[in-house]
């Protein structure tokens, strides 16, 4: 008695739906001719050995995908490809990776020129208020000292 063996059920469920496919395709006549001979699929992988981790057994009835199935080529259209959405795509996207790049740029760019600029301003702002707080100064006080030198002129 040999083990079970999931692969040679399915190898056996393909062998069913490719005979059956046959048969439906070619007429009863010649199907009997061109139909494959029946192959035991458990005597030609009964060498490859079984281990107690197999998944779980594959009914016969499973429909088992297979890679051989006839396509009409004229019956599928193939897709065309928009080589112009694809210019648009590819402009979009580099056009919005360089305006992040562009925008963090100008940033720092700007906002240290903006800075100098600035801290120039200030200083020279500075710099004239204070001469002209020193020259406010420098008049209210000669005003004064003047005023108070002539209301002692006046008294005797």
């Amino acid at each position: 008695m040999s083990e079970f063996n999931p692969l040679v059920e399915r190898v056996d469920a393909l062998l069913k739906r490719h005979q059956q496919q046959t048969a439906e395709v070619v007429s009863d006549s010649s199907a009997k001719d061109l139909a494959a001979p029946a192959v035991d699929a458990q005597s030609i992988y009964a060498e490859f050995p079984t281990t107690a981790a197999d998944p779980a057994p594959v009914s016969a009835d499973d429909d088992v995908p297979v890679l051989t199935e006839i396509v009409d080529p004229a019956a599928k259209s193939v897709p065309t490809f928009d080589h112009a959405a694809l210019g648009v795509e590819i402009e979009t996207a580099v056009l919005e990776k360089l305006l992040v790049e562009l925008d963090r740029a100008l940033e720092q760019r700007l906002g240290r020129t903006i800075a100098d600029q600035l801290e120039q301003l200030m200083d020279s702002l500075r710099a004239e208020l204070s001469i002209s707080v020193r020259q406010m100064v420098r008049e209210a006080v000669a005003a004064s000292v003047a005023r108070e030198l002539a209301e002692r002129a006046r008294r005797p």
